[in-house]
């Protein structure tokens, strides 16, 4: 087996084990570190080159475009959260300026 595409396996599988720990801010630095290194795959575009381990390394690239999505997803969230939980605290002490 290929050392970059065993190395890149490892840096994923942390990955994944960050965003079930909800550590987004691990699973940033890590996308960013595994995004740079698919770059080095032939076998993803724009080469398409048939390598031993292509197979492997396009389910590796298509797993990790999936983690990336639910990871937007999240981050979307969390400030949609935010956003409203604090517009909505805001008007409640707006409201109660003069009782508190």
């Amino acid at each position: 087996m290929d050392p970059k595409f065993t190395e890149v396996s490892q840096v994923f599988q942390l990955f994944k084990a960050a965003f079930v720990r909800k550590d987004f801010d691990t699973c940033i630095k890590l996308l960013s570190q595994l995004k740079v290194t698919l770059t080095e795959f032939k076998s993803l575009p724009p080469l398409f080159e048939e390598t031993p381990n292509a197979i492997q390394e396009r389910t590796l690239a298509s797993n990790n475009n999936l983690l990336l999505y639910l990871i937007t997803l999240v981050a979307i969230f969390i400030t949609f959260f935010e956003f409203s939980f604090f517009s909505s605290n805001n008007c409640n002490l707006i409201n109660y300026r003069g009782h508190i």
